[in-house]
Parts: structure tokens; C-alpha cells; sequence
């Protein structure tokens, strides 16, 4: 099988034109921007984007907007609101970041705490308009992960399975982390495709599952795990970063497995409240605008008809 080697992404001059960008805005545009955005705002730069996201109608008065993100989006989502306030000034949006499974429980513990939810999978979505009364709106799908074969111990310069195999071959000790199937589609989706490549069987006894994505993820970091299945998004946003890394300084740690070799990482997400002002934003950031975006920092674009994006070719 050949495996696709890391595309370039210059992410950081796509932040630092950004900024320049709103530094151009009015000091009272800036003055509505959530407060959150604009702390993360003021350590990044970001990409000028393309002007052809959906433009609705801004509300006259300042609208108050919670969202519950999963926390992969941890970098990427306030660079998306601070670009969304440039045409929405008045619509003051916060974010709430926690891993899959406790962002489910916090918000369907209090959904009326919470406009808009963002989950790592699609079955939390699902289970959300099931159990909370009033959620009429459905379901969307507003990115795609991509999943990585991530260490710290072990250069990655060939291909994944050839990596893993050798180890196989060679009956080197080694451990591999993946984040829990039960919860999580990044754990299925790394199942899948060590099934799908004829490895599951024996490097079964090898495996580390983990409670979340963000443990898969350090355990790797710190070396404690030989080997991880991480999201791109991780790699790229590591937590004691700053800024996004480019993607070429840090190629020689990790693998992206082409994303027609295991199920598609799908994050769905749900408005609970205030659904004229949610579904703003929620066309905003399915449009080609925020997913060009989204693409940069590290996922895969949700591709329609009209979506132009060369990773939808």
C-alpha cells in the first residue's frame, strides 16, 4: 500500500496574516469579540481566508453564544470565531473545551447551559437529540479527522504497516496507545485499520487503550507509550504550544495514514439553543471559508458539491 507522506502546511503564515488583518479592524468590533477568542487570538497569527463563507444578516443587539467543543478544536475553533466576528460583531461567542466523553456528560447534565455542541464522533450528537427536550434541530457534520501513527522513540520514515510489521518481525518489545473504540471514532477508526492491514491479531497483546484522546496523545508524547494513534490536530497543536506547528518540523514523529484505509472520522455536532443565532455560526463553519481553515490545522474538509477545496478532489 502507498502511504500519502505529510503535505506542506504553513499554517503559521496563514495565522500571522490574519492578524494582520484585525489589527486593520475597528478597536469596537475588536472590543465584541468573545473573550475567549481574543485571549488565543492575541498569541497567533492566522491565514487570510477566502471570502465566499455564508454571510446572514447580524443581529442589532449583542447576542451571547456557549459552545461545547471537543478538545481537538482547542486551537483551531477561536481562530474560526475571531475570523466569524470580522462579519458578527455582535454575536459574543465562548468555548467550553473537554475530552469527548466528559464534554457528553457536561452537557447533557446542563444542556440549557450550552447553544451549540461539538463532538468528536457521531454518536454523542445522536444520544443528545435523543434524550434532551426541546433539541429539534438534527445533526450536522462539521469536520473529519485525520488519524497518525505517532512516536517519540521510533523514526517514522517508511510506511505504517512496514513500521509495525519490522517491530512484529524483528519481536521487538513495544507498546501501541489507542483511545477507546467505546467512545471515541479515532479509536475505532485505528482499529479498523489495523484490522484492515493484517495486524490487529498480533499486536493485540500490545495495545494500550486509553480513556481519551488527549491521554492517547501524552502517553505517546512523554514516551511512556512506543506508539500512538493520534489526530493530525494533535501533532500539530501540542499543548504547551502557543501557536500551530508546521507540519514539515515535526515529520520525522509521525505517519498520516490515507484516509480511504480506515472508517471516516466524522464529528458531528448539535444546536441545543438559541437556534437562529446558532445556525449562523453553524453555516459559517460548514462553509468553504471555515473548512479551508479547519483543513490547514490538520482535519479533512467536509466535501459537497460546491465545495472547491483541493482535498474534495
Amino acid at each position: 500500500m502507498t502511504f500519502n507522506q505529510p503535505a506542506t502546511i504553513c499554517f503559521n503564515t496563514m495565522l500571522c496574516i490574519i492578524t494582520a488583518f484585525i489589527a486593520g479592524c475597528n478597536s469596537s468590533n475588536n472590543n465584541q469579540n468573545s473573550t475567549a477568542a481574543n485571549n488565543q487570538a492575541s498569541k497567533e497569527s492566522a491565514k487570510t481566508i477566502s471570502n465566499n463563507a455564508p454571510v446572514a444578516s447580524s443581529p442589532k443587539a449583542i447576542e451571547n453564544l456557549h459552545i461545547a467543543a471537543f478538545s481537538n478544536l482547542r486551537m483551531v475553533l477561536p481562530i474560526l470565531v475571531s475570523d466569524f466576528n470580522h462579519n458578527y460583531p455582535n454575536i459574543k461567542i465562548q468555548i467550553t473545551f473537554e475530552p469527548n466523553a466528559a464534554l457528553y456528560d457536561k452537557v447533557n447534565a446542563n444542556p440549557q447551559s450550552f447553544d451549540i455542541y461539538l463532538a468528536g464522533n457521531q454518536s454523542y450528537p445522536k444520544q443528545m437529540l435523543a434524550s434532551v427536550k426541546g433539541v429539534k434541530a438534527a445533526p450536522f457534520t462539521y469536520t473529519r479527522g485525520q488519524l497518525v501513527l505517532y512516536s517519540h522513540k521510533y523514526p517514522m520514515d517508511i510506511s505504517p504497516t512496514t513500521t509495525l510489521d519490522q517491530l512484529m518481525l524483528d519481536n521487538k518489545p513495544f507498546s501501541l496507545a489507542i483511545a477507546n473504540p467505546e467512545n471515541l471514532a479515532y479509536g475505532v477508526a485505528a482499529e479498523a485499520w489495523l484490522v484492515n492491514q493484517n495486524l490487529y491479531n498480533n499486536i493485540k497483546p500490545k495495545i494500550v487503550y486509553t480513556n481519551t484522546l488527549d491521554e492517547t496523545f501524552a502517553l505517546t508524547d512523554s514516551r511512556k507509550a512506543d506508539f500512538g494513534f493520534v489526530s493530525l490536530s494533535q501533532v500539530l497543536n501540542k499543548p504547551n504550544n502557543i501557536a500551530l506547528q508546521n507540519v514539515n518540523t515535526l515529520s520525522n514523529n509521525y505517519l498520516i495514514l490515507p484516509k480511504n484505509s480506515y472508517p471516516p472520522i466524522l464529528q458531528d455536532g448539535i444546536i441545543l439553543n438559541h437556534p437562529n443565532t446558532s445556525q449562523i455560526f453553524v453555516d459559517y463553519l460548514k462553509s468553504v471559508k471555515a473548512q479551508d481553515v479547519l483543513t490547514d490545522a490538520g482535519f479533512l474538509p467536509i466535501c459537497t458539491s460546491t465545495t472547491i477545496l483541493p482535498a474534495c478532489k
